[in-house]
């Protein structure tokens, strides 16, 4: 054993191979299920457990949001925040650092996409929003109120059940 508690063993050979070849599956469903893609896997031992894997991830694809890309930034929460925060062509284009740090953690608070596009991002899309965000979501916030008003009308949870 060294200082840290491991041993020196290297990983064998197989399950290197074995790792490999469920990163290639991995890659497949996320052209998949991302890029609407079927990619054809060349490695036959990637073949052979292809539908061991896909049989696994398929359960938790869909609204249940529990499938998590090997690519995390394709997950689903992670690529709406690239889309719409970080590179947003009209959302968030013009906001600073800080802004799409608030945003951020806004809409990571729910994760709800619809949620965050039609009650929260219009406001913040405002001006008098950046005066003062804290009052944005007081008790009888504009963002509050807008949230509420898209409970009632929509039905939809306020936070996604992937928590």
């Amino acid at each position: 054993m060294t200082s840290s508690g491991l041993t020196n063993k290297q990983v064998s050979q197989e399950t290197l191979e074995e790792f490999f070849q469920f990163l290639q599956c991995q890659l497949c469903m996320e052209a998949r299920e991302i890029f609407g893609e079927d990619l054809e896997l060349k490695d036959p031992k990637a073949k052979a457990i292809w539908h061991q894997v896909s049989s696994w991830i398929q359960p938790n694809l869909g609204k249940k949001e529990k499938w998590m890309p090997f690519h995390t930034v394709l997950g689903v929460h992670e690529l709406f925040i690239v889309e719409h925060i970080h590179h947003g062509s009209g959302e968030a284009s013009g906001w600073d650092e800080k802004q799409k740090f608030l945003a951020i953690f806004v809409f990571r608070a729910h994760c709800k996409s619809p949620l965050f596009l039609e009650a929260q991002l219009p406001l913040m899309k405002q001006k008098s929003f950046w005066r003062d965000p804290l009052f944005q979501f007081a008790d009888e916030g504009p963002v509050t109120k807008a949230m509420l008003k898209y409970r009632r009308e929509t039905r939809q949870p306020l936070q996604t059940n992937a928590f």
